[in-house]
């Protein structure tokens, strides 16, 4: 159709029926694009106590390992200062133990000259080594060092290096004991040095 003006423009469809031809509604698209995300998020508060928690744990794992006692540990705060004589037992002790707990009692010069000290370490319940307590994890720990069930009665003689001499599964005759130190290299050259023994 013709005007004064040019030909008639054709009139441009209403915004509804284009988005009708599409197949893609104006009211789709803007829930598409608007819908908010309804996923609950953590509060600060709640992320901070999982952290806390998390750390917490952490530190009481590594606490318990660090208590737990090393036979290494114990043995070698005597390493190149004195020999131990190490006495196992359980809970009931033998019979002769006392009796040979009495001999030892009786050889303090002997012992001293030959820088031995003795730890009696009860299954269960620990002892004591030099004058210190020794606990019972910490006398479990020298157990397993040695293979050694709770049961077992055992004497094991450690020499200043640190590493073990002899292993007796009962008492050992007191004077084969120290013949054994006396062989050893490192004790042979103390001997030579020292001037006292226990003859008076």
């Amino acid at each position: 159709m013709l005007t004064a003006f040019g030909p008639l423009a054709k009139p441009a469809p209403p915004a509804s029926d284009t988005a009708r031809e599409s197949g893609y509604s104006i009211a789709s698209r803007r829930k598409t694009i608007h819908e908010p995300d309804t996923t609950p998020m953590p509060s600060r508060a709640t992320r901070f106590n999982t952290a806390f928690t998390a750390l917490v744990l952490a530190l009481a794992l590594a606490a318990s390992a660090d208590a737990q006692p090393q036979a290494s540990e114990l043995l070698g705060e005597h390493r190149w200062s004195q020999r131990l004589l190490l006495v196992f037992f359980s809970d009931p002790a033998p019979t002769q133990l006392e009796a040979w707990r009495d001999a030892i009692a009786a050889s303090t010069c002997e012992l001293a000259l030959r820088d031995l000290i003795v730890a009696w370490l009860e299954a269960g319940r620990g002892g004591a080594l030099d004058g210190k307590a020794v606990s019972a994890a910490a006398t479990a720990a020298l157990r397993r060092e040695f293979g050694l069930h709770d049961e077992d009665f055992a004497v094991v003689l450690i020499g200043k290096d640190g590493a073990p001499k002899a292993r007796y599964a009962g008492e050992p005759e007191l004077s084969a004991l120290l013949a054994r130190i006396d062989g050893m290299p490192m004790r042979r050259a103390e001997a030579a040095r020292q001037h006292d023994d226990c003859s008076d």
